[in-house]
């Protein structure tokens, strides 16, 4: 699928949302041509803390573990294995899934599988 004037998706500020962790070499790439195309008041952004969490930690059978947004500045959260303390929010370039509302990635998942991939 392409984004142009005439084709099926047609390009419109504030209709598209960039979700990316730092940690993530491709990522890194796309904001970086995001800057350089201009994007950046037409394409909004959601940068997702580095660290994976359980993203169902009340499932005791669900062990699965993926991004979070972290949008409260300085608080730190371990990975799954509890080894080492990573800090996030804002001044760590960590943000709120401010467009859903999303506490995990795996949550944007299955709002687009609506329910499906559970």
């Amino acid at each position: 699928n392409r984004i142009t004037p005439d084709g099926e998706y047609t390009p419109e500020s504030g209709r598209y949302h960039l979700y990316v962790s730092y940690a993530c070499p491709w990522a890194c790439r796309v904001l970086s041509l995001l800057h350089l195309k201009g994007l950046t008041e037409h394409i909004t952004v959601s940068s997702v803390h580095p660290t994976w969490q359980r993203t169902r930690p009340n499932d005791p059978d669900d062990q699965h573990a993926g991004w979070c947004f972290l949008g409260e500045d300085g608080a730190s959260i371990s990975g799954p294995s509890g080894v080492g303390s990573f800090p996030g929010g804002p001044s760590h370039a960590c943000t709120p899934d401010d467009l859903f509302g999303s506490v995990f990635v795996r949550d944007l998942y299955d709002r687009a599988m609506d329910g499906a991939a559970k």
